[in-house]
């Protein structure tokens, strides 16, 4: 005969058993012996970080021939430069995502723009747009950011990742994942027609030849800044003041970005994204803004003006300044 507590260790297994194999009424049963399955983790999200990092400069045809329906009309006030636009252009242009049409807008500036303490940026600390960088003398914005951002920050959710974004010069195209920019290296959104880099369609209005290297007489002014300083086209004074071509103070960083290409871009600084650039001081001519410290005579549309200080459009990055020296109006928020 078993010992007693043998007994009642047996009695005890048994019923933990029974208890462990059966549910209660209106339950699914769990038998016992149904094998645990750890779930298999999806496959490792391999990236080509070559093939992910191409470069595109080649945007949509302008098929389109320059309307002649734009407003662009700029007057004075007191200390205020005021501008009326429907940011409809008088050059060529492409046709895009949306249908074009015109869009009414209307911005102030100061008239008499001086440098301030601070540059600020046309981003946000999120690196979403603040501020347009300015108006064309034939009513189109200047909004050089953002593109597209890197959109896989998370695989399954499809986050953008707004710390990576496309520079808008080097991925133009009509595929996905592309900036359908045209030879103005514009397009149109909900903001209107619109500027993301240098304006080659625009220039050539201005003076034949003047985007493939013919040399101006005088500088040729395209349009205002929202602190109120002018801005140039490719060739400004130089400190003896003869024209000449000022180049930017930016570079291509050196190495491979941090990134995985799944969080963020992977693959060397091609120029793919604005955050590939850095600048450097005394690089070129040019300052962090594009711009440079000079008087400068232009023959405004509402005058002959000197300035203390003028930005550039230039052939290479930035192409459309980033940030302002003086103070930007509200309205080019």
């Amino acid at each position: 005969m078993m010992p007693i507590r043998i007994q009642t260790a047996i009695l005890f297994m048994a019923c933990a058993l029974v208890l462990s194999c059966s549910g209660t009424e209106g339950e699914d049963e769990v038998c016992c012996d149904t094998p645990i399955v750890t779930p298999t983790p999806p496959p490792a999200v391999t990236i080509d970080c070559d093939a992910a990092n191409t470069l595109s400069t080649v945007g949509v045809d302008c098929t389109y021939p320059a309307p002649d329906y734009g407003v662009y009309t700029e007057t004075i006030v007191g200390n205020l430069r005021n501008i009326n636009t429907n940011t409809v252009p008088n050059h060529i242009y492409g046709d895009f995502r949306e249908r074009f049409g015109p869009i009414s807008r209307t911005f102030s500036m100061t008239a008499s723009p001086s440098i301030a303490a601070d540059i600020t940026s046309i981003l946000n600390t999120n690196s979403r747009p603040r501020y347009f960088f300015g108006v064309a003398i034939n009513g189109v914005l200047f909004a050089p950011a953002p593109a597209t951002p890197f959109i896989f920050e998370n695989q399954n959710t499809g986050e953008y990742n707004w710390d990576w974004v496309f520079e808008a010069s080097m991925n133009k195209g009509p595929e996905n994942n592309q900036v359908k920019l045209d030879c103005a290296n514009a397009h149109s959104g909900d903001q209107g027609y619109h500027y993301h880099g240098n304006m080659f369609a625009f220039a050539e209005v201005l003076q034949e030849g003047l985007s493939a290297g013919v040399v101006p007489e005088e500088p040729v002014q395209v349009g205002w800044a929202a602190d109120g300083f002018p801005i140039v086209y490719l060739y400004g004074p130089d400190a003896n003041g003869n024209l000449v071509k000022l180049n930017p103070s930016y570079q291509l960083k050196s190495g491979d970005r941090p990134g995985d290409g799944v969080s963020a871009p992977c693959g060397p600084y091609n120029g793919k994204y604005y955050n590939d650039y850095e600048y450097v001081a005394n690089l070129g001519d040019l300052d962090a803004c594009n711009g440079i410290e000079r008087s400068i005579s232009l023959n405004t549309p509402s005058g002959i003006q000197e300035f203390p200080y003028f930005y550039l459009i230039t052939e290479t990055f930035p192409q459309i300044g980033r940030c302002f020296v003086g103070t930007p109006d509200a309205s080019f928020r």
